[in-house]
């Protein structure tokens, strides 16, 4: 499925220096996220699905090239930008905690959460 969502859906909610198709990577990532882990559920209506997407594209620009500002310093001018690590990490933009929001099956919190087996072995001597 396209995506349900355009680049100036997107830049509505971050600043961008991406134009038109600049923005398509992260409007075919989010829509494919979104198409795989939730549309399938039909929990969601397509306007609620086109919203997740849409601040899941911001999340996705945030964590890439544009990356959110943590700190500033005027006087000897300093920025700090932060810098999201492993997996998605939705809480580590403020456009992730939003799809967090939305998101009520809690399906996307839960990528990159792996699971772990254990099996046990009785003995190594047979």
């Amino acid at each position: 499925m396209p995506p349900r969502i355009s680049a100036e859906n997107v830049k509505a909610i971050i600043s961008t220096s991406l134009e038109g198709s600049d923005l398509d990577p992260f409007l075919n990532a989010a829509n494919l996220l979104v198409d795989y882990h939730l549309a399938s559920s039909g929990e969601f209506n397509e306007s609620h699905l086109a919203e997740i997407e849409r601040w899941l594209a911001a999340h996705l620009l945030a964590s890439s090239v544009e990356l959110q500002v943590s700190s500033e310093t005027v006087g000897g001018v300093s920025v700090s930008y932060t810098v999201p690590s492993g997996g998605l990490r939705l809480n580590s933009t403020t456009y992730g905690q939003q799809v967090l929001l939305l998101d009520v099956s809690g399906k996307l919190a839960s990528l990159g959460k792996g699971k772990v087996s254990i099996h046990a072995i009785r003995s190594f001597d047979d």
